[in-house]
Parts: structure tokens; C-alpha cells; sequence
């Protein structure tokens, strides 16, 4: 019930505004409840008008277990970095989004926590290591 009132506040603030908003006024308006998210905006920018309403509804279209546990994610193009603690680092195609799969992988010699990919290298932070640079490209 709340997310149709949500969604019904959103239409009429829009409504109100006469389908656009005030010349200069940037007014972003969003909720969620329960996985449904609801936001409008406006035009702004001294543009006026241009209202637009987006209701979303997130769900899994795609999965990968990990061998250990994922801490932290990067993605760069086609693949994601995962850093998977006592797995070290973890390299998925996601080029399909509803088949991901590990391409690769590099253990660490603690537990990798985050990644941060910049060109040919992964920057790993691990635990008890500190940081971890992995090349990640011939």
C-alpha cells in the first residue's frame, strides 16, 4: 500500500508543477520501500519543464558463486574484479549479465577486501597485506 501512495505523491507533486518544474530549480524527489524505488525530476538547469517519472522494481537477473567470500566489487567494460577474501581476487565476464562466470583468479596472501582496477592492474587492499598489485592484462 505505501508503495502506491509513494508512486501517487510522486505523480501529483508532477502534476502540481504543471508537468514541469519552476526555470532553474533542480527538485529530485525519491523513496523506496521494500525493493520498489520511486523518483521524478525535474528539467532544471534554467530548461523548465522535461518532468520524468521512473519507477523500478530491482531484481537478480544473474548470479556467480564465488569461492570465498565477495568483499568488494570493481567493474571495468566486460569484467567484474571481485575481491573474495581468503580467495584473493576473482575475475568474472559479465558480458552476459545473466551468466556471469570466473575467467580468472589470483590468490592474495591475506584476505582481499577491495578492489580498484586502473589499466593493467588490479589494486587489491588486503587484510594483514596491506595493498596487492595484480597484473591483470599481458
Amino acid at each position: 500500500m505505501f508503495r502506491f501512495l509513494l508512486v501517487a505523491a510522486l505523480i501529483i507533486l508532477i502534476a502540481i508543477n504543471g508537468c514541469g518544474w519552476p526555470a532553474g530549480d533542480d527538485i529530485i524527489a525519491a523513496g523506496a520501500v521494500g525493493g520498489a524505488a520511486a523518483a521524478a525530476g525535474g528539467g532544471g538547469g534554467g530548461h523548465g519543464g522535461g518532468s520524468t517519472l521512473f519507477i523500478t522494481y530491482p531484481y537478480i537477473v544473474g548470479s556467480c558463486d564465488t569461492p570465498g567470500y565477495a568483499m568488494g566489487v570493481y567493474v571495468s567494460g566486460s569484467y567484474a574484479y571481485i575481491a573474495d577474501t581468503t580467495s584473493g581476487l576473482q575475475v568474472m565476464n559479465i558480458s552476459n549479465p545473466t551468466s556471469p562466470a570466473i575467467v580468472g583468479s589470483c590468490a592474495t596472501p591475506g584476505g582481499a577486501e577491495n578492489v580498484f582496477v586502473s589499466g593493467s592492474y588490479a589494486y587489491v587492499a588486503d587484510y594483514g597485506s596491506g595493498l596487492v598489485v595484480i597484473k591483470i592484462s599481458e
